[in-house]
């Protein structure tokens, strides 16, 4: 959401920045996409539970972990409808209660991203790392990278513009308001996203390599943890229309945070590498 100039009358920077602009169509559209991707995302969940009960695999932190990121996906995807579902950006009053609903949506969405990276990378550590120091080494330095990612991430809302309150406080002008240029402050969100995300691709791709098994059961398996792809993609695409239309940006982020959870986690319920006469994937109970 744009804050509006200090020198412009809000009524006329209101008409500028929403040149027929049927609000209709817009919540319609992010309430269709939140539906979707809570449906998808819970689909996705109850799907991991049931591959538990089925193969009887003990759950992992990873999961419990997973599981958390579901709760604050449910979370940004509510402040993503109700954001709209307030009505349009009339006056000051109004454009406050909006900053006051996309300050808990970045939390969330940033705590989500969060838990899918550290889900992710807690399964590749404990599948792989017994095998290779290095490679623990790396999760745990992909983590912290992630760690401050979401930090960052999520408190940007809060600290684009200084002070804080000026967020949602249109009585707070310049010079006592400071605001940096939005489309580099959220820019840097995917921009900082992306090469940890390829990392986390990386990271077991050459003890994948290195597994005796059948050319298939390789192939399956790179197709599988290479499922991060997708992730990278909604990065590009979320950066794409920070650039571009940033009003659509946070349309395109509950896609993001509701696409993140991909074939690493959906899966992978239950594997291990036993490097004995060769390195052999078995699933089991991981250890």
């Amino acid at each position: 959401m744009d804050q509006y100039p200090d020198s412009m009358d809000t009524e006329t920077y209101l008409r500028q920045l929403f040149p027929r602009l049927e609000w209709s169509e817009r919540h319609l559209r992010m309430s269709a996409s939140s539906a979707v991707m809570i449906v998808t995302t819970t689909i996705w969940t109850v799907m991991r539970i049931i591959s538990r009960r089925i193969g009887k695999f003990r759950f992992y932190s990873e999961d419990y972990i997973y599981f958390l990121g579901q709760l604050f996906f449910y979370g940004a995807a509510g402040c993503a409808v109700a954001v709209v579902a307030v009505g349009p950006p009339t006056g000051p009053s109004m454009i406050s209660v909006k900053y006051r609903i996309m300050l808990p949506l970045r939390l969330c969405y940033a705590a989500t991203l969060l838990c899918v990276k550290t889900s992710i990378l807690l399964l590749v550590k404990r599948i792989f790392a017994q095998g290779s120091r290095f490679v623990g080494k790396l999760c745990w330095f992909a983590l912290a990278l992630s760690v401050c990612w979401a930090i960052y991430a999520g408190l940007i809302e809060f600290l684009w513009c200084l002070p804080v309150r000026s967020a949602w406080d249109s009585t707070v002008k310049a010079p006592e308001k400071h605001c940096i240029d939005k489309k580099v402050a959220y820019g840097l969100i995917p921009i900082i996203d992306i090469p940890i995300e390829i990392l986390i691709l990386l990271i077991p791709l050459q003890s994948i390599l290195k597994l005796q098994v059948k050319t298939p059961h390789k192939i399956a398996l790179l197709c599988m943890f290479c499922a991060g792809i997708v992730t990278i993609v909604l990065s590009s695409i979320y950066l794409y229309y920070i650039m571009t239309d940033f009003h659509k940006s946070y349309f395109v982020c509950i896609v993001h945070a509701g696409g993140s959870p991909d074939g690493r986690l959906q899966h992978c319920p239950a594997a291990a590498v036993q490097q004995d006469r060769g390195a052999v994937f078995q699933h089991g109970n991981g250890t």
